[in-house]
C-alpha cells in the first residue's frame, strides 16, 4: 500500500510540475505557465458570456421599449455583444502581462491564415452580419423554400 502511494505522490509531483512549468517569458519577466494559460482560457470564456448576457439583456429590456424592428433589435445587440466580448478579452490579455503591442504581427498573420484557410466560413460569418444590417431578409418574414412555408424566427450567425 506504501509503494502505491508513494508512486500517487510522484505522478501528482510530476502533473504539478508540469502545470507549473515556464513555457516562455512574457515582455515584463513574468512567466507564461499552463496554469496562466488555462486561467486566460477561462477567463476569456467568462468575458465571451458577460458579452452575451449584456447583449441579451439590452435587447430584452431596452430596445424593447423602443419601437425598432425585431431583426434591427438584434442586430444592435449582436453588435454591442461582439464589442463587450472584444473589449473583455482586452482586458483579459492585458492584465496577465502579455503585451498587446507584440501582437499585432502574429494578428495579421492569422488574419491572413484565417483568410485563406477558412474563406467559407468567414464569408457566411460577414453575410449574416450583413444580412442582419440591409435586412433584406428580416426576422418575421414569411418565407417558401422548396415549397415549404415558414416565419423567420432569428438570424444564426457566430455568436
Amino acid at each position: 500500500m506504501e509503494w502505491f502511494l508513494e508512486q500517487a505522490r510522484r505522478l501528482l509531483g510530476f502533473f504539478w510540475d508540469l502545470y507549473k512549468a515556464e513555457l516562455f517569458k512574457l515582455d515584463d519577466g513574468k512567466s507564461f505557465t499552463l496554469d496562466l494559460f488555462i486561467r486566460l482560457v477561462f477567463y476569456a470564456v467568462i468575458a465571451y458570456a458577460i458579452g452575451r448576457l449584456i447583449s441579451r439583456l439590452i435587447e430584452k429590456s431596452i430596445l424593447n421599449r423602443f419601437k425598432i424592428e425585431r431583426g434591427t433589435k438584434e442586430a444592435i445587440s449582436s453588435v454591442i455583444g461582439y464589442l463587450i466580448a472584444g473589449v473583455g478579452l482586452l482586458i483579459v490579455l492585458r492584465s496577465t502581462g502579455i503585451d498587446l503591442s507584440s501582437l499585432t504581427v502574429l494578428a495579421g498573420v492569422l488574419g491572413i491564415g484565417v483568410g485563406f484557410g477558412l474563406q467559407n466560413l468567414t464569408s457566411n460569418f460577414i453575410s449574416g452580419i450583413t444580412i442582419l444590417f440591409e435586412q433584406p431578409l428580416k426576422v418575421g418574414d414569411l418565407v417558401e423554400v422548396n415549397n415549404l412555408l415558414g416565419i423567420v424566427e432569428k438570424i444564426i450567425y457566430f455568436y
